[in-house]
């Protein structure tokens, strides 16, 4: 809660770990940075942050109705049109974000909030970067993981090559099935490691390229 003004808000915690490399820091307040700019109806407000020791609290403004994966498991799936309604803005706040040249890298259910009265907001900028005018970005971090969620990962990503913008739109492609169906893409599968589901995808195109 805001003391000044008593309104709601949530907050994100991220800790810096004992031994952290010089440049942890700097990764910590990397999400803080770049949602500071960002001004969409679709797009989850930046409140501001503070720092308590080797604590850092990230504020975010408060979205009431939860995640689209959280309503999923609770009513299961969306009818048609509150798919098209929820799509639309997904992809106005991913537009958004392209525009300014920022690949959010993990676009699913989970990371859209759904306010009272049905907007529908993008959270959860912890894996996006701004990409480069070649329109590619190396998806790999310092640790060399793969940065996203592996349902929802594009195949460049779970490869590990080179990628950009586009895969946004393959993760809004997995969360729109995700609303549709009740289940993110690919868990039928099984596979829940990078290796597996790329391994499960391309046995899955060959047996299409087959038919």
């Amino acid at each position: 809660m805001d003391d000044a003004t008593g309104k709601l808000a949530a907050v994100k915690l991220l800790q810096l770990p004992p031994r952290a490399s010089p440049g942890t820091p700097r990764k910590l307040h990397h999400e803080a940075a770049l949602m500071r700019d960002l001004q969409h109806p679709n797009i989850v407000h930046f409140l501001g942050t503070e720092t308590h020791g080797t604590e850092l609290r990230i504020f975010q403004e408060w979205v009431p109705g939860g995640s689209v994966a959280a309503l999923l498991s609770r009513f299961g799936p969306f009818s048609e049109p509150m798919t098209r309604s929820y799509a639309r803005q997904a992809l106005a706040g991913i537009a958004y974000l392209h525009g300014r040249h920022i690949a959010h890298r993990d676009i699913k259910g989970s990371n859209m909030l759904v306010g009272a009265n049905g907007v529908l907001k993008l959270a959860d900028f912890g894996t996006s970067v701004v990409v480069p005018a070649d329109n590619t970005a190396r998806g790999i971090s310092a640790s060399g993981s793969v940065q996203g969620t592996p349902y929802f990962m594009a195949p460049e990503v779970l490869q590990r090559s080179a990628h950009g913008l586009p895969v946004d739109i393959w993760g809004f492609g997995g969360a729109l099935l995700q609303m549709a169906t009740g289940a993110p893409p690919w868990s039928a599968a099984g596979a829940t490691s990078p290796v597996a589901l790329l391994r499960h995808m391309h046995n899955a195109r060959r047996q299409v390229r087959a038919q």
